[in-house]
């Protein structure tokens, strides 16, 4: 997948969530907790071998089984963990 094709591929989804009602900055606080997860996912791959300390169900391979209501529901739970986190100065 070539640069443009993924940069499509996202404002689609972005068009997605918006006929859904759903505003600017809540699908792109989506996104930002999905790219993040995404890449915590790569690095804890080889050749990496990360311990990225992404919780177990919070993980990029636990939302990627999931879809419709349980989906969203896992990621309230993520951006309510996320939230919880401390904030380093």
């Amino acid at each position: 997948m070539n640069t443009s094709t993924l940069i499509q591929k996202v404002w689609n989804f972005c068009h997605t969530l918006r006929d859904d009602g759903v505003g600017y900055g809540d699908y792109l606080e989506h996104l930002t907790y999905l790219l993040f997860l995404k890449m915590a996912h790569e690095y804890a791959e080889a050749p990496y071998q990360r311990d990225t300390r992404i919780p177990k169900g919070y993980d990029w391979a636990t939302l990627r089984t999931l879809a419709g209501e349980p989906l969203e529901a896992a990621l309230a739970a993520v951006r309510d963990v996320a939230a919880a986190l401390p904030r380093s100065a």
